[in-house]
């Protein structure tokens, strides 16, 4: 623990870049994914 190696300015905005699309992505996913269940859960009742 003497030595602390902090990440240059690069990683960190790489680094930032990523986490922030991907959090995009899977929002996106878990959007539609949730969409469509509600279409699924919606005929089923409508027509169940």
């Amino acid at each position: 623990m003497s030595h602390v190696s902090w990440p240059t300015k690069d990683d960190l905005k790489e680094g930032t870049t990523v986490v922030i699309l991907m959090s995009a992505i899977v929002a996106i996913f878990l959007s539609i994914v949730d969409a469509g269940f509600g279409l699924i859960i919606k005929k089923l009742l409508i027509n169940g």
